[in-house]
């Protein structure tokens, strides 16, 4: 394999058995894209699971936020499929408005549950745990409360997190002319 001067090595599509990714939160704003891609960029797996959340549409609705590598991520997915790996989609709790599609969408089979039959033989059930979730089955406006409480301390870290490093780099030395 050939690679160009603006991929690195670390880059380069390695072929593997199966991948499981769950809960990516795309349209949320501490969803980490760029690295998912880079990700799915770097493989090239037989099967593809994606297990519940890949999309956020409880971010979605109230605020719409579609930058264009979350098309990348699509078109990522939608090539490997092309190129033979089957892509599994079980809805979770923020994206469980895709539960509504059926079977088949696109190129991605949808389902609440599949099973995964490892090369060993072993059976595993693929299911995104909210449907066993008091909260989600019950009151879902607690878990709404939380993933709000979630997404201001992910935004506080972030906010510490600058100003420590903003703080390290004016306690540095400066560089000796």
């Amino acid at each position: 394999m050939i690679v160009s001067q603006n991929q690195s090595a670390a880059t380069v599509s390695r072929s593997i058995r199966t991948i499981f990714v769950s809960d990516v939160h795309l349209g949320c704003m501490h969803s980490r894209a760029e690295e998912f891609l880079e990700f799915l960029n770097s493989h090239h797996p037989e099967s593809l699971y994606l297990v519940g959340d890949l999309i956020d549409g409880w971010k979605l609705r109230k605020k719409w936020r579609w930058p264009h590598i979350y098309n990348e991520i699509f078109d990522r997915v939608e090539e490997l499929s092309r190129k033979g790996t089957e892509v599994f989609y079980t809805p979770g709790n923020h994206d469980n408005f895709l539960r509504d599609f059926g079977k088949r969408f696109g190129f991605v089979s949808l389902s609440d549950e599949f099973v995964h039959l490892t090369a060993d033989g072993r059976r595993f059930l693929i299911i995104h745990g909210d449907q066993f979730d008091k909260f989600e089955t019950g009151a879902q406006w607690l878990s709404v409360l939380a993933s709000f409480a979630y997404d201001m301390l992910l935004t506080v870290n972030t906010l510490f997190n600058r100003l420590m490093l903003l703080g390290v780099r004016r306690s540095l030395p400066s560089p000796l002319l």
